[in-house]
């Protein structure tokens, strides 16, 4: 096998061809970050709405149990002015 010039030329053109540029780094890690805000965002959301309902949920669970002990009080209040107790 003979080694010429235009052989090396061609093994060289094949290296470009397969090379990656600095822009093209700069584009995949712009792309990547824009992607990671997105997915960082989108979970952010996601979790505020989970806690955002459960609280709303102990809320109202709260509102309930204060409900329930303020009629206790109003039933026994209305025995003991029946004198059923």
């Amino acid at each position: 096998m003979e080694l010429t010039q235009e052989h090396f030329d061609r093994q060289i053109e094949a290296l470009r061809a397969d090379m990656v540029t600095k822009a093209d780094l700069n584009s995949a890690l712009e792309t990547q970050t824009q992607e990671m805000k997105t997915y960082i965002h989108e979970s952010f959301e996601t979790q505020q709405n989970y806690i955002d309902e459960r609280v709303q949920e102990l809320s109202e669970s709260t509102e309930i149990k204060n409900e329930v002990a303020q009629l206790k009080q109003d039933v026994s209040q209305i025995k003991t002015a029946l004198h059923l107790t």
